[in-house]
This record gives structure tokens, C-alpha cells and sequence, in this order.
């Protein structure tokens, strides 16, 4: 018995048993050359099954089917085409202008299924075009669909090219390039981590009226459309243009910008100018502020008085008060504006301010509190 049969080899026997002599020489010479359904059609019937059964299994053949790995068995009826045991290639075409496999069906069954133990189901190699491709014309569907029945990552891209993308998602459309969702609050519909320190997700835009991240939250109430978190939770740089902002916050009627203090001795919102000449903070427009207002000392004729006590107003050891007569009256001054701190509720602190002399008649003072 040889080890590699030739084109010719048992073609004619084979032709004798019901399957043509073209046929058999492409079957004949894929057995030779090492290649397993290369244009090769399956019979559809039992007879001509049995047909090639015979053939694959004819003594002086027998190297053939060895090497062609294609066994139809009509034992399987017509759920199977062709059984290949191999220890290498189940199918292995190697011919140009072709299509290397191609599977046919229809309803929802299965084109082409590939099982492994432990290696890869399916390997997609190419020189210069994609190794995998899968498209679907269903708006509803997925060109690629990858599914870990394990736990694990249900679909993984990895490169090694600098600059390139391990995983890259693109809509020549309307829609979105990369989208991710999940069904767990304290997961992450996208997540980006960079293992080498530095960003974990990055975005960038060349429009002047678009953002390189957005972030949107539909919840009606006050959830955030960007959160961070970490020893700075979100943090911007303005580049060197003139101009620059390094953080913007718009809003039509609610608030551009807000920041909360959650814990004693921490800052809210704090302005720094590390550099001579620059400004920490710049506000255009009015100004407004809880620990300031308007006290009205409402003497009298029958009653004259000369201060007043304001509750209530948050204060700490450091805090220092202004306050100034909001209008025009003599030599009427205010000569103090005293500060009572509450150290255990700071927020029932309270001012006292006293005027130069004793007022018949309302009189306001305006008050700031610093600190």
C-alpha cells in the first residue's frame, strides 16, 4: 500500500461504483496533495453515500482515505455530509480565487459548528485581509457574536501594533462606534483600564462645540452624567490657548457647577493661582451666599436701640464678619460686628452688630461672613 495516492489512483474503480471519474480524480488528488473537500459536492442520495463509503474504504484506496479524512456515513441519514477523522485537518483547502468552506442552510440551523476540547473552535488566519469577517443582513442581529458560557470575557482583541486598537468599533452611520450595557448596578456599561498607568478610557473630538467625553444620566432626579472618583474625583486641563477652560458647567435653570463637602474640614469648591498674576477666582455677574444678608435694627422713638442679633448663621473659630449701614445716615456708623461661634453645632452660631449710637427708627446693615 502507498503511502500518497496519485491522481489516478483507483479512479476508475471508483467510477465503477457510482461515483464519475472527474469526481473521483478531484477526490483522488485532494487525498494526494493533502487537501480534504477542495470543490467537492457530497452526493445527495444513500446509493451514491454507499457509493463513496466504498470508495473511501476500498483496499486499494485505503491510503486515500487516510490522507482525504472524509468518511460519509449513511448510517447518519442526511444530518451529516461528510465525517471527517483526522488528527490534523479536518478541512484544509489550499487554492486561490475559492471559497475554502462554504455551508448552505436554512431556517435557524447552524452553517458552519466547530468544537474543541481545550484549543481554539475556530482560527481565522489571513496575510493581508481580516481573519474573521461575519456580517448579517437582520437589523436585529450581530456580525460577530461572542459568548463564554464560563465566566469569562465573551469576546477578546488583543494587538501588539503601537497605535493600533485591541479592540476597535466603527458605525459608518448614525450610531454609536462601541456599545456596552449590563444589567448590574455596580457594573460598568464600558469599562477601560490601563494597566500601565495611564488613562483608563479616553476620548477625543475636533469639533469646538462637542465634547471628547460625554456622559448623559435620564434619571429625572440628581443622578450624575459623569462621576469620578479618587484623590481627584474629576479633574481638568484647558490647554495654553487663550482662553482655555480646563473644566465648564452649563446649565439652563438649574446649576452649572456644584460641589458638596461631605465631612468636617473639607472644601466644597476651592480656587487656586499657582503662578504671579493669575486669578484664583472670577466672577462675572452677581454672587450669592448663605452666610451673608441684609438685619434690620428696628429702633424706635419709645424704643431706641443700637445692635442687633442674628441666629443661626454658621460659623467657626477662624470665621470674621463685615457689615456696613445700607444707607446714608449722618455720622451714624457701625462700630462692630462680633462673631459668637457654637463649636458643638456650628450652625447655630450667632452675630451680634452694633451701631455708633441708639436709632428711632429702622435703620439695615448689611453682613458677610469669611471663613
Amino acid at each position: 500500500m502507498s503511502d500518497s495516492p496519485t491522481a489516478g489512483s483507483g479512479a476508475e474503480a471508483a467510477a465503477e461504483k457510482g461515483v464519475s471519474r472527474a469526481t473521483a480524480v478531484k477526490m483522488a488528488a485532494a487525498g494526494a496533495a493533502g487537501i480534504a473537500g477542495a470543490a467537492l459536492t457530497a452526493p445527495d442520495t444513500a446509493s451514491a453515500a454507499s457509493n463513496l463509503q466504498y470508495f473511501a474504504q476500498n483496499s486499494t484506496n485505503a491510503t486515500l482515505s487516510t490522507a482525504f479524512g472524509c468518511f460519509p456515513d449513511p448510517s447518519f441519514g442526511y444530518d451529516v455530509g461528510i465525517q471527517l477523522l483526522v488528527n490534523r485537518y479536518g478541512v484544509l483547502v489550499s487554492e486561490a480565487s475559492v471559497i475554502g468552506v462554504q455551508a448552505d442552510v436554512t431556517g435557524t440551523a447552524t452553517g458552519v459548528e466547530a468544537n474543541a476540547d481545550s484549543g481554539d473552535g475556530v482560527v481565522g488566519n489571513s496575510n493581508t485581509g481580516n481573519g474573521v469577517h461575519g456580517t448579517t443582513a437582520d437589523s436585529g442581529s450581530i456580525g460577530v457574536w461572542g459568548q463564554n458560557t464560563g465566566g469569562g470575557n465573551g469576546v477578546h482583541g488583543a494587538t501588539s501594533g503601537g497605535g493600533a486598537d485591541g479592540v476597535y468599533g466603527e458605525n459608518t452611520g448614525t450610531g454609536d462606534g462601541v456599545h456596552g450595557t449590563t444589567p448590574d448596578v455596580n457594573g460598568y456599561g464600558v469599562y477601560g483600564e490601563n494597566a500601565g498607568g495611564g488613562y483608563g478610557v479616553g476620548g477625543s473630538t475636533n469639533s469646538s462645540g462637542r465634547a471628547g467625553v460625554l456622559g448623559t444620566n435620564t434619571n429625572s432626579g440628581h443622578g450624575y452624567g459623569v462621576y469620578g472618583q479618587g484623590a481627584t474625583g474629576v479633574g481638568g486641563d484647558g490647554t495654553t490657548q487663550a482662553g482655555a477652560i480646563g473644566v465648564s458647567g452649563t446649565t439652563s435653570s438649574g446649576v452649572g457647577v456644584f460641589g458638596i463637602a461631605g465631612a468636617s474640614g473639607g472644601t466644597a469648591v476651592r480656587a487656586l493661582s499657582q503662578v504671579a498674576g493669575a486669578v484664583a477666582l472670577d466672577v462675572q455677574g452677581p454672587a450669592r451666599f448663605t452666610n451673608a444678608g441684609v438685619a434690620t435694627i428696628a429702633g424706635t422713638v419709645a424704643t431706641p436701640l443700637a445692635s442687633v442679633k442674628i441666629s443661626n448663621v454658621t460659623l467657626t473659630a477662624q470665621s470674621f464678619v463685615l457689615a456696613t449701614l445700607q444707607q446714608h445716615s449722618g455720622n451714624l456708623s457701625v462700630v462692630a460686628a462680633v462673631p459668637n461661634p457654637n463649636a458643638t453645632h456650628p450652625e447655630k452660631s450667632s452675630i451680634t452688630i452694633y451701631l455708633s449710637k441708639a436709632v428711632t427708627k429702622s435703620v439695615s446693615v448689611g453682613w458677610f461672613v469669611v471663613n
